[in-house]
């Protein structure tokens, strides 16, 4: 055993010396020498004690208060028989391991990040995610940070996400990729697990990131801007979850021709389903009578079908927040010239939800329904609101929500659409009487 080995052993021997230890590495580590004042402000007797047997010259110590100038350890400490060892290097043998001073131990960790990265740029220096990788490397953006962060955790998993992500980009930024492939399938083939790239998943939204750089489009987290980025490249996600159910829809192909399919639902005013792989292939939509309802809730929806179906109208359910399919087949609707007329529930996410859609459409196509302060007071309150969900109705922006959000605010009390399902009922009702007044002979 070394002198060195010796003296830490000694100190580990005796506890009282640990914290006194720990305190000249983290002052070693803060300046790269011993400077200033060693402090231990809840000091044990013991602890005074061993402080005592080193420095010079001696204090009298009591607790709480263990204070010394770490300078004066230093001077003690080669009085003693291991004297002839630096102090620096009996810290670091008690620690087992080198000291680096927090800027170097910095820069230190800035270059293994970069030799991580710069390492993946060599291995694939002609493919088409060379691009991503690069930027990624000298611009720490484009999923910088998730990819850093799981090196630092583990960089061996880290290395196979980045090799992942790349064979994708490889694939799909080709000339030969050609078509669509499910997500599901390609993360399959790619890794050998369906699910290694759903978006809930490290890799998923670093693939996300990547291919949102290499498509110049925002790098954003709603499920309408990834399924366009994944578009981009001809990835297909999950089409068929998050549906939306629809009431008299017409849905028409790329060359005029309406969907024959839906055209029978239409026809018979039965209830579909309407997903964004049914969209995949439709060019627009539309409603007979260019009105079209729309309900957050699906038992809303259930008890409004008959009569949409009576009058003539045409009514959807988005099934609470809004997934690609509401938003694609809303969209259609609009270009072709349909009045929207959105309900949900008088609740923060249910506002929000609304003054999306209203601020999506400035056409003036879209508006709210049966979400005035008035048809809110009319109805019996249901649960308090958390103050942190309340907090959420400072986001709503569009004139026909303000003074609801505002009446919410000081009731803290949510409001639900079952209980507007008669005033709904009518209001189709009227509605569908009117359009028929209206129309010619």
């Amino acid at each position: 055993m070394t002198d060195t080995e010796k003296c830490a052993a000694y100190f580990k021997c005796r506890k009282s010396f640990d914290r006194i230890m720990k305190e000249l590495h983290r002052t070693y580590r803060k300046y790269g020498e011993l400077k200033g004042n060693i402090v231990i402000s809840d000091a044990s007797y013991e602890e005074c004690d061993a402080a005592n047997s080193i420095i010079s010259p001696k204090k009298a110590f009591a607790p709480p208060v263990l204070k010394f100038r770490a300078a004066d350890f230093e001077r003690g400490f080669q009085k003693t028989a291991f004297g002839k060892i630096p102090l620096r290097d009996a810290v670091e043998e008690y620690f087992g391991k080198p000291i680096l001073k927090r800027s170097d131990e910095k820069a230190k960790r800035a270059e293994g990040e970069y030799d991580f990265l710069n390492g993946f740029s060599l291995m694939y220096p002609e493919k088409p995610c060379s691009v991503w990788l690069n930027a990624v490397r000298d611009k720490r953006k484009f999923g910088y940070s998730t990819v850093i962060g799981e090196f630092h955790s583990s960089a061996e998993m880290a290395g196979k996400m980045m090799r992942n992500v790349c064979d994708v980009i490889n694939r799909r930024c080709c000339p030969e990729a050609g078509g669509t492939i499910p997500l599901a399938v390609l993360s399959a083939d790619v890794t050998g697990d369906p699910h290694y790239f759903d978006k809930e998943n490290t890799a998923g939204r670093l693939l996300i990131k990547a291919l949102a750089f290499l498509g110049n489009m925002p790098e954003t987290g709603s499920s309408e801007m990834i399924r366009a980025v994944y578009g981009r490249f001809g990835i297909e996600p999950d089409s068929i979850s998050g549906a939306s159910a629809a009431v008299g829809i017409r849905l028409y192909l790329a060359d005029g021709t309406e969907h024959r399919g839906f055209k029978y639902f239409a026809d018979s005013g039965e209830i579909c389903l309407i997903s964004a792989a049914n969209l995949s292939r439709i060019e627009y939509a539309d409603s007979d009578k260019k009105t079209v309802y729309a309900v957050e809730n699906q038992m809303v929806f259930s008890e409004l079908a008959a009569a949409a179906c009576e009058h003539g109208l045409s009514l959807i359910c988005t099934s609470g927040q809004m997934k690609y399919a509401g938003i694609r087949l809303i969209d259609m609707l609009v270009v072709s010239g349909c009045e929207i007329f959105y309900a949900g529930d008088f609740d923060p996410e249910g506002l929000q939800i609304a003054d999306k859609l209203l601020r999506r459409y400035s056409s003036g196509k879209v508006h709210s329904w049966r979400m005035t302060p008035e048809d809110y007071a009319s109805i019996a309150k249901g649960d308090v609101i958390s103050e942190s969900r309340l907090k959420r109705l400072d986001s709503i922006v569009s004139d026909e929500l303000k003074e609801t959000a505002r009446l919410l605010a000081a009731t803290k009390k949510a409001g639900y659409q079952e209980l507007l399902i008669a005033q709904m009922s009518e209001d189709m009702a009227k509605f569908g009487e009117a359009l028929t007044e209206k129309m010619p002979l």
